[in-house]
């Protein structure tokens, strides 16, 4: 009982929480703590630890869609080339 408790408190912060989630230090800090996702400020829309399972790390001001979903990175290489920009 207190399990579904928790869960439902829980889902109400994150709630809350995601209405401003450009800035929102607190998101930020439970995402990281809790689900592994580091998420850089001013980002928003990758909010979802189903739809961008951690361990990710995500930059300063992306945005994404709510139909995007994270690919893994093949094991033990990088995730994109830093130098393709």
């Amino acid at each position: 009982m207190l399990g579904l408790f928790n869960a439902a408190v829980l889902k109400l912060r994150l709630y809350l929480m995601k209405r401003r989630q450009f800035d929102n230090l607190a998101l930020r800090s439970l995402f990281r703590e809790r689900y592994d996702i580091d998420i850089g400020m001013y980002s928003y829309g990758c909010f979802d630890q189903w739809r961008m399972p951690g361990p990710i790390r995500i930059g300063r001001y992306c945005s994404f869609a709510n139909t995007v979903r994270s690919a893994q990175p093949p094991a033990g290489g990088p995730d994109h080339p830093s130098g393709a920009l």
